[in-house]
Order: C-alpha cells, then structure tokens, then sequence
C-alpha cells in the first residue's frame, strides 16, 4: 500500500464513521457544515494517525497502520458503544460531538499504538519474558491498559472523560520541554493505570531511585495544573504513586 491508498482507506473509514452517527440519528449534532459532509473527519483522522502512529507513519508502514486503525475503528465504534452516555446539544454537560470523536480515536489509536510497540519489542527481545512462563512487564502493561480503557467507557460520563484528557494534556505542555519527556509521557500513562514505583521501574529497565528522580517533573506538572483549574479530584489518580 502506498500514500495515496492509505488516504484513500482514511477517508473510507471516515465515511463509514460518518453513516453510523447517521444511522443513530446523530448527525444533527454535527456542526452545520459537516452534517453534510461524509468526510468531515478525514483531515481530524490523519493528524491523528501521523501523530499517535506517528513510528511507522514516518517509516512508510501503511499496512501496518491500517491494522491498527482498523483494529480502533472496531474497537471504538462496533465493539463498544461510545454514545451510550452521550448528552445532546442543550443538555446539561453536553460537549461538542466532533471533540467528543476526536477523543475517543486520540485515546484508541495511543493505546493500539503502545500496545504494539510492546509486541515488537517483544517479539526482538524474547528476554522480556520471564522463563517460569508468566507475564512479562510489558505484556502486564498491555493488560492493564486494556483493562483502564474499558474502565472509563464504565465509570465516566463523555464529558468527564474529555475533561480529564484535557487536563492530561495541560500536564503534558507542562514537560514537553524535558528532554526525556517521551518517557515521561509513558509514566504518565503507566500512573493513570495504577503502576507502583517497581512496576514502573521494572517496565522501564531503571532502578527505583531513578524512577522517583523521573516522577518529581510530574508531580510539580499534576500540583501545577491542579491548582490552576481547582480540580483537586484530578490528582487522586496519581497521588499514591507520586510520593
């Protein structure tokens, strides 16, 4: 597959995004000028992807990033069912439909993403799995963030969901400028799953100590952000692991 099929499957993928919020009469919670529009989130869909896939998006891997956009379009879309706690415009906590799509593929396709960086450092460093047969770090990461994903679709209304990934985001701005902030962002994510200091530290190759030096631009990004919003309820899922 080359460049210009890759656009072509985006835009297709659009298309059959577009005809599912049609069939859940939903299209009138589009703005005005993409409610007649098949493709309105093609051009959304391929900022995604170059930036979520962005390790093979930049190596030319189009097969492979059909597969995991193939893979978030089901899981997003036919597996589960993202408007379930939808709001409409009007209603109390209502968000703007198009923000709420560009979360839930934000969200998938990082996931889909990071669950096969660890399968193919698996598969070329078969020393990750432990010799008595149980799971490795990285396959307990994956479980985990499976487990996490499903847990938002049941615990947090759409609203509460994009209102936390916007805060996520305010913490990652935070520490772009760190040099190690590609690991940093990966703590961020492991923190949100639960991870202790050793589990972190054992996922990440590093001592214990290291890990806590790593978490200190976390911890000042997460009060920073806290205090500026006055969402103090934010820190609770992290403040257990970043003492």
């Amino acid at each position: 597959m080359d460049y210009k099929q890759f656009n072509n499957y985006l835009k297709d993928i659009s298309k059959a995004m577009y005809k599912i919020i049609k069939d859940r009469g939903l299209l009138d919670q589009l703005t005005e000028d993409n409610q007649k529009n098949p493709y309105f989130f093609e051009g959304n869909l391929q900022k995604l992807v170059r930036k979520e896939l962005a390790w093979l998006f930049n190596e030319g891997k189009y097969d492979q990033m059909v597969d995991l956009v193939s893979e978030a379009f089901s899981k997003i879309f036919l597996i589960r069912d993202p408007f379930k706690n939808y709001k409409r415009k009007g209603e109390k906590g209502a968000a703007p439909l198009e923000n709420l799509l560009h979360l839930f593929w934000q969200r998938q396709l990082s996931a889909e993403s990071q669950s096969a960086i660890k399968k193919y450092n698996r598969e070329i460093n078969e020393t990750n799995m432990h010799p008595n047969g149980e799971s490795s770090s990285s396959e307990l990461f994956d479980t985990l963030l499976d487990t996490y994903n499903d847990s938002l679709e049941k615990e947090f209304t759409s609203q509460e969901m994009a209102e936390y990934e916007e805060l996520v985001e305010l913490v990652l701005k935070r520490i772009k400028t760190k040099e190690n902030y590609e690991t940093l962002k990966l703590i961020i994510d492991m923190l949100a799953l639960g991870f202790s200091k050793s589990e972190i530290a054992r996922t990440l190759g590093v001592s214990a100590v290291r890990v806590s030096h790593l978490l200190k631009p976390i911890k000042k990004a997460i009060e920073d952000v806290v205090y500026e919003s006055g969402d103090e309820e934010f820190v609770e899922l992290f403040e257990n692991h970043l003492k």
